[in-house]
């Protein structure tokens, strides 16, 4: 918690990363499900439903955060990961859509 209150107090962006981190939260808890759901044989592969469930759930709560900062980073990380997956590649382990899209945004 002291970590989170000191990045929180000196870092200008950290509702713009925190936002971001949500997405990234999201994406944690959807490969946990896959992983505990995933069926090689079955036809469709893992709990979509479930799975849907907590993508609604996660943007229900991050596009109504009160801080336009957070919905901006959680918005700017779906933008980033959607771009990614159009040209067929997937984030790497140092994944970070707010250094990825600073240039766009930049002066907005």
């Amino acid at each position: 918690m002291a970590i989170n209150t000191l990045i929180q107090t000196t870092d200008p962006a950290y509702p713009v990363r925190a936002g971001s981190l949500a997405l990234q939260a999201l994406m944690r808890d959807i490969r946990a499900v896959s992983d505990e759901t995933i069926d090689l044989e079955a036809e469709e592969d893992r709990d979509y439903f479930a799975i849907t469930q907590l993508v609604a759930k996660s943007l229900k709560e991050n596009l109504k955060n009160p801080d336009p900062a957070h919905r901006e980073g959680y918005l700017r990380a779906i933008t980033d990961i959607l771009c990614m997956a159009v040209d067929g590649v997937s984030p790497g382990d140092n994944w970070d859509p707010i250094d990825s899209t600073k240039r766009s945004f930049s002066g907005r």
